[in-house]
């Protein structure tokens, strides 16, 4: 007798009854059973198989914005057929998939996307997704699938003097005691984490200082400085440099010297 699925699903024993009778007299004897196999079983296959589209390289990081691309596969590993088997992921809430019935060694793959957000890159070494498939009874999760954030932590600080005496630098003009130099002073986060307190200083004007609570990856603050030369800075220097300064304690950025003759 070969056994069928619909034994294992249905049934703790498989009997055997043997009839035996010469039409007048019947002999059946015990019944012979044999226990089915009821293992139940789900196993959960997540991998992370491309960042925006692409195949994911070795050793690559994601920045906000990045699509991940994850392939969930969810197999009966069992013995037992599984019916109504709901499929979910931690990062992708709105994911929500049900297998009406899934056969022994019957797989059925999915993939799901997730944006990478600011907050992940800032607050997380790795972004870690779980997917889940359960029939309320037997759940499988299998092993969590990693994908590494992308760190980077870098301020940039463009400076440029762009008035005289509130009008429009000329090609070759240059400065004499008393003139007022107006800069424009750009700090940009030009990484990929959130950078908070950060300071802004100017080397010309002791008194210039700007805090910057929170600069998000890619955002600029902009910044006027004016600055009055001295009969001292015409005495003494060819050139007057303004060297402008960002820095959060960790993080800092001059960008290049920006001088006048």
């Amino acid at each position: 007798y070969t056994v069928t699925q619909t034994d294992v699903d249905n049934k703790e024993k498989i009997t055997n009854v043997a009839t035996a009778t010469d039409g007048t007299t019947t002999g059946t004897g015990t019944d012979e059973t044999v226990e089915t196999d009821k293992t139940s079983k789900l196993d959960v296959i997540k991998t992370a198989t491309k960042i925006n589209d692409k195949a994911i390289e070795e050793g690559q990081k994601v920045k906000a914005g990045d699509k991940v691309t994850y392939t969930i596969i969810v197999k009966n590993a069992g013995t037992v057929t599984l019916k109504n088997v709901k499929v979910t992921d931690n990062l992708v809430t709105s994911f929500e998939e049900t297998i009406a019935e899934l056969a022994p060694g019957a797989e059925v793959p999915y993939t799901v996307d997730y944006t990478v957000t600011q907050t992940d890159v800032d607050n997380k070494e790795k972004i870690t997704n779980v997917a889940t498939a359960t029939d309320g009874t037997t759940t499988g999760t299998g092993t969590d699938e990693t994908v590494e954030t992308d760190k980077t932590s870098k301020l940039d600080v463009i400076k440029t003097a762009t008035k005289i005496n509130d009008k429009a630098i000329e090609e070759g003009q240059k400065v004499k005691a008393g003139d007022k130099i107006t800069y424009k002073i750009i700090v940009t986060n030009t990484g990929s984490v959130t950078l908070k307190n950060v300071e802004v200083t100017d080397n010309l004007v002791a008194d210039f200082k700007q805090i910057i609570e929170s600069l998000a990856s890619k955002e600029s603050k902009e910044y006027e400085v004016d600055y009055t030369v001295t009969q001292e800075d015409v005495d003494n220097k060819e050139k007057i440099t303004n060297v402008a300064t960002a820095t959060d304690g960790t993080t800092t950025g001059t960008g290049t010297d920006e001088t006048v003759e």
